[in-house]
């Protein structure tokens, strides 16, 4: 009688397992071939991500300042510049007033006092009959019979009745719309009564501000393009910042631009250039 015991489905899977414990030596090389050609591609596609995005990064970040500085006009309802101050630098601008007067030399204004003595400052001395102070977002704290200012570690200080600061000012800014020179302010206006003009005090040395400039305040620090980008023909053959080169947008408290600008980035590393746009309408594109 023929013997059946070992022909079930249970043998037969048994015998086919044994006939396979392992992977060949062709199908372990397939595999691997198969995981390196994928990760050729993965990290080639990645990378191309990262050189994309390289490639846009710097005109993407002058797009997102331009962006802000137009709803800030519109916000605040003052007109506001964006003004190219260097090969990889601009800044975000509002107009204050403009220069009446120019004087330099030591002042003793009544309210400036140190250790509760009435002090001098020599400084490059601003007026202006007309100064809009609130177009700035520095808050400056002008108050004769309350405050007095020091210094502290290089910062202006200002202290209330009590000594208790009040506000203290470092590296706040100037900048002269005629000639795109920016100054250190180291001296915070205050209003003279004998000349009728608000006054404030610069860097001795600082270049511009000749009486009739227009000038205004930095709301926002000096802003700097991503590292590897610059302005394209801002530079001379020296490599220097051209003295001339004045690129800048102009929006309108209704958002909109008085005259259609390009700023040309220029990425070092690809040797590529980079269009954004400012249209009369106030659109930013690139």
């Amino acid at each position: 009688m023929e013997d059946t015991r070992h022909t079930g489905p249970s043998a037969r899977r048994a015998a086919r397992t044994r006939g396979r414990a392992g992977f060949t030596l062709l199908e372990l090389v397939a595999v691997i071939g198969i995981i390196a050609l994928m990760s050729v591609v993965v990290v080639g596609g990645f990378n191309g991500i990262l050189r994309a995005i390289a490639d846009t990064s710097g005109a993407d970040a002058m797009r997102r300042a331009l962006m802000l500085a137009r709803q800030q006009a519109c916000v605040d309802g003052e007109d506001t510049y964006v003004w190219v101050t260097g090969m990889n630098t601009f800044a975000v601008v509002r107009k204050a007033g403009t220069v009446s007067a120019v004087s330099s030399g030591s002042r003793n204004p009544s309210y400036l006092q140190v250790g509760g003595r009435e002090t001098s400052i020599s400084a490059k001395f601003i007026e202006d009959e007309y100064a809009d102070l609130a177009s700035a977002e520095q808050g400056f704290v002008i108050d004769g019979d309350s405050t007095d200012i020091g210094t502290d570690s290089g910062s202006i200080v200002w202290r209330d009745k009590n000594k208790e600061i009040v506000r203290k000012y470092k590296g706040i800014k100037v900048f002269d719309m005629s000639t795109a020179k920016m100054a250190d302010v180291t001296v915070p206006p205050w209003f003279d009564g004998k000349k009728d003009a608000w006054v404030f005090g610069i860097a001795k040395d600082a270049g511009g501000f000749a009486v009739g400039a227009d000038y205004g305040w930095l709301i926002y620090p000096e802003q700097t393009l991503p590292a590897g980008y610059v302005f394209a023909d801002s530079y001379d053959s020296n490599g220097a910042f051209k003295e001339n080169y004045d690129t800048k947008v102009h929006f309108l408290a209704d958002g909109t631009a008085d005259s259609q600008v390009t700023f040309p980035i220029y990425e070092v590393s690809t040797k590529k250039t980079r269009q954004v746009q400012v249209s009369v309408d106030g659109t930013i594109s690139k």
